[in-house]
């Protein structure tokens, strides 16, 4: 698993600097492959377990800097791979004059990259637009320290941390939170197409790229041109991946989405090695074995089929063997499946996980009752209008008229509407009302939300979600053993979903319409046309009520119901099996479980550091 921590302080503060040396030491005593990056007056940049070709580091010519994880060139053409990026000296200058400014232009992956600024006073820490690679800051005694994993930091016995609980309770309202935020004071994410400028020791941040501006900027106007870009992206990123690792393990879901994944997969000459897998739940939603078969039979690949794991001592496992996170999160209830994926690639010798993750979002399978309102915002009243309107009638099966009252307002007179208050989630009962009304209203605002002035409403709606959707790095089990690989979530892709109108996303009435047409070719028609979607959330909460007297005990006895945001009698009456058996809070219980192994998790790394300290 690649990890990084990256230090930057003012090189003229002989006390930071000696701050930096003692980061240093801590962090290469507590493991022997932290290796030097980079290294510059006032800048140093240690990373561990990269694998060149794969996740690495490239070098800025002349000590300028250095850009850590994975980069392709420029041209995305179905038929080709993107260049192996080249950094040369030109490149170089052109990185530093504009701050970065070419690097989100003209190259793409996943990356963070450390370099200085045409002024040598002023060094830039910069994460992809998409945020492939994990990046947090957090700053200790002047020293601004960058890092992709909480446990790195950990080992630095320096750092003090406190739980947000604003965090936890907002994160409750919004079941995964993403800001600059995160669930210890300490600690800030640094968003995806973020720079942070760092001066004199002074710290400004800026973003270099925002998905309102790609689709203000050049937004398609002909369907057919939408399709040709949105293909060439898609097959071009794939072949970039396959061509990254020789041997690669496909999640094969029997989605429409993981089904393009794999169809390009077929269609690249650079896949070496493919294996898919479909894991399955006893469930009829959770079972899409018979769509994985048609999609793989359509290729030369083998198919491994896996029941999901049902480890009835799951709770246990979590307390003893979670990882330390800088927030609390539902993926946690994951482990038993993650560690089962790790033991796979290990197995196969695989080198990366390919998914077809993202595809709902970015190829639109959701909110189509605003398509015909985001056409009335660009055009005036047609003969296509009334065809947009019924198919987004029939799609999102409301009445002609109820798609007619969303088009007025937000359509013809161009009206925005608010994501946030539209898709407003009632709190769960157990968040006090006095911690609910001291939150402050923006809490959960990221600043991609901020800036959707002359964007359509359905297009507003996509951008909102759009980091949640992003947020999905895996951070054990199967990551431990190799890369996991989203190619929906590469820029190019996103970039080709931002430029298509929501009208254009769903053509032909249907979701993800535009995606269905596009990749029709390389498709089962089972597939292709499917509009039914498997769900593992009765699996989640057989898991849950099953064990629901260790769930009861775990939490109703541990540090959340002492928290002053929690009514413990009302979560009390909320642990229960009638409200699991409610698939509506399945998600929340899956939080109250996060959040509660969490705390426990941070308590014991408190312990630990005293006890260590005290020897």
């Amino acid at each position: 698993m690649y990890r990084y921590v990256g230090l930057v302080w003012n090189a003229k503060d002989e006390r930071q600097a000696a701050v930096a040396r003692g980061i240093e030491r801590s962090l290469r005593s507590s493991s022997s492959r932290w290796i030097t990056a980079y290294q510059a007056p006032g800048a140093l940049v240690l990373h561990a377990d990269g694998r060149r070709g794969q996740t690495q580091a490239y070098q800025l010519r002349g000590n300028k800097g250095v850009v850590l994880g994975k980069l392709f060139g420029p041209g995305v053409r179905e038929k080709s791979v993107p260049a192996e990026a080249d950094l040369s000296g030109t490149e170089v200058e052109k990185i530093s004059e504009t701050k970065g400014g070419h690097l989100v232009d003209a190259y793409w992956g996943r990356y963070v990259a450390f370099f200085q600024s045409p002024s040598s006073s002023t060094f830039c820490v910069l994460r992809d637009p998409l945020g492939g690679v994990r990046c947090y800051r957090t700053r200790i005694q002047g020293v601004f320290v960058y890092f992709s994993h909480m446990e790195s930091i950990c080992d630095v016995n320096q750092i003090e941390t406190s739980i947000n609980w604003n965090y936890v309770l907002q994160d409750f309202i919004c079941l995964e939170l993403v800001n600059q935020r995160c669930g210890l004071n300490e600690i800030s994410e640094v968003l995806a197409g973020e720079r942070n400028d760092i001066s004199a020791s002074v710290l400004s941040s800026d973003l270099l790229w925002q998905p309102s501006e790609v689709y203000a900027r050049d937004k398609f106007t002909d369907p057919s041109d939408a399709m040709r870009v949105l293909r060439s992206a898609t097959q071009s990123t794939v072949n970039a991946w396959a061509a990254t690792y020789p041997s690669i393990i496909h999640q094969a879901s029997g989605g429409l989405d993981s089904s393009i994944v794999l169809g390009c997969l077929a269609e690249s000459k650079e896949s070496r090695q493919v294996a898919c897998l479909n894991y399955y739940t006893s469930t009829q939603e959770g079972d899409e074995r018979r769509f994985a078969r048609a999609a793989v039979d359509r290729t030369e690949f083998r198919l491994i089929e896996r029941e999901m794991p049902a480890d009835t001592d799951v709770f246990t496992q979590l307390v003893n063997d979670s990882p330390i996170l800088e927030s609390p999160t539902v993926r946690i209830v994951g482990i038993p499946l993650e560690r089962a994926l790790g033991q796979l690639a290990r197995e196969l010798g695989a080198d990366a996980f390919m998914t077809g993750e993202g595809g709902d979002h970015v190829f639109l399978n959701y909110n189509t009752e605003l398509a015909a309102a985001d056409y009335a915002f660009h055009h005036a009243l047609s003969k296509e209008f009334w065809t947009i309107a019924f198919n987004a009638a029939r799609l999102s099966k409301k009445s002609l008229w109820t798609i007619l009252a969303s088009a007025v307002p937000y359509g013809f007179f161009r009206r925005v509407l608010d994501p946030a208050a539209a898709y407003f989630v009632e709190p769960p009962p157990f968040l006090r009302q006095d911690a609910l009304a001291a939150l402050p209203n923006d809490y959960d605002a990221h600043p991609w939300s901020n800036s959707l002035k002359g964007i359509p409403s359905g297009k507003a709606a996509q951008i909102f979600f759009l980091p949640k959707v992003l947020d999905r790095h895996p951070v054990f089990g199967r990551c431990e053993a190799a890369d996991v690989i989203h190619p929906l979530c590469s820029q190019p892709v996103v970039e080709a979903c931002l430029r298509s109108p929501t009208y254009m996303l769903t053509m032909g009435g249907q979701d993800r319409g535009l995606a269905r047409k596009t990749f029709a070719d390389i498709l089962p028609p089972e597939i292709l046309h499917r509009t039914s979607k498997g769900n593992t959330s009765s699996y989640a909460g057989r898991l849950l009520s099953d064990n629901l007297p260790a769930l009861r005990e775990l939490v109703l006895d541990g540090y959340l119901p002492a928290a002053d945001v929690i009514d413990r009698g009302a979560l009390d009456r909320f642990l229960t099996l009638q409200s699991i058996e409610d698939i509506t809070n399945i998600r929340t219980h899956l939080k109250i479980l996060g959040t509660e192994v969490w705390l426990r998790r941070w308590d014991a790394v408190k312990q630990q550091r005293a006890a260590s300290r005290a020897s």
